[in-house]
């Protein structure tokens, strides 16, 4: 059977492997279909797709774009789409601009809390690309405060905590139409993640659907299997496509390791089937 892994980042947002070694880490670990989906900027595509040529190894056009549902933030994959195309460009480089606002502001609330100088070591470390939460919490590990990023995310970064700031991000019905305007598919991810009941999530997903959407992330690397299992009911009860990707970001993370995450339940149907991925292979 075919792998695809259709959610993964490079250093060009908050992953750590170059879009090269991304692409020769995935061919390693057996997949055959790989999506490079950095956040808010697919700057890295051509890079990834010379590699994959000569790996022979199958690259998507990708990106994860963060959006706003309700004032809550969730996350936009956007699959096969035209990465010459200069207004889809031109839209993400507003969110990219608001993300060094928000590491400004990040930086600030750190700073107040008695950890300096992190907004030019984020710059540093994000060689002046998409600096987002991930580049801090690896600040706050790096200098020994907190012991790994989800300890930093738990105790610094997520929703609640000190150094978390809210930014309004682009509406989801907006990202899908970004998406679909370059030509591409618009796939909800990691749903399973979001701190929401199972109610709000079965509405999430129908107004997905209803504004466009393709798809939603049925299996990934943080997905359980109850949340698997019950993506799949939902994608089949709304009539979306079903992804899979490990959402790799660094190697060490083995638990999020490219190609590393449970098959898809038979009841979906996978995007793949859309446009005939396999048969491209």
């Amino acid at each position: 059977m075919v792998q695809f892994d259709l959610h993964s980042h490079s250093n060009l947002s908050d992953g750590a492997l170059s879009p090269k070694e991304l692409v020769m880490r995935a061919k390693s670990k057996g997949v055959a279909c790989l999506a490079l989906t950095d956040h808010d900027t697919f700057s890295g595509i051509e890079e990834a797709r010379l590699t994959a040529k000569e790996a022979k190894l199958a690259l998507l056009a990708g990106v994860e774009i963060s959006a706003c549902w309700h004032k809550l933030d969730v996350h936009v994959v956007g699959l096969d789409f035209n990465s010459d195309d200069e207004g889809f460009g031109r839209r993400l480089e507003g969110q990219r601009q608001a993300r060094w606002t928000r590491a400004e502001k990040i930086a600030q609330k750190l700073e107040q809390r008695g950890i300096p100088g992190t907004l030019e070591e984020a710059r540093i470390k994000a060689k002046d690309q998409v600096v987002g939460r991930p580049v801090f919490a690896q600040i706050l590990v790096d200098r020994g405060i907190v012991k790994d990023r989800g300890q930093a995310f738990k105790k610094h970064l997520k929703v609640g905590k000190p150094a978390y700031v809210m930014t309004e991000w682009v509406s989801m019905e907006e990202s899908i139409e970004w998406i679909h305007q370059a030509g591409g598919l618009a796939v909800l991810a990691h749903p399973g993640r979001y701190p929401i009941s199972k109610t709000k999530l079965r509405r999430l997903v129908a107004d997905f659907k209803t504004l466009g959407g393709d798809g939603i992330e049925v299996s990934t690397s943080t997905h359980k299997v109850s949340d698997i299992d019950f993506l799949a009911k939902l994608s089949c009860e709304n009539e979306l496509y079903s992804s899979q990707g490990s959402d790799f970001h660094l190697p060490e993370s083995h638990w999020a390791e490219l190609g590393k995450f449970p098959p898809l339940p038979e009841v979906c149907e996978p995007i793949w089937n859309k446009r005939g991925w396999e048969s491209q292979i």
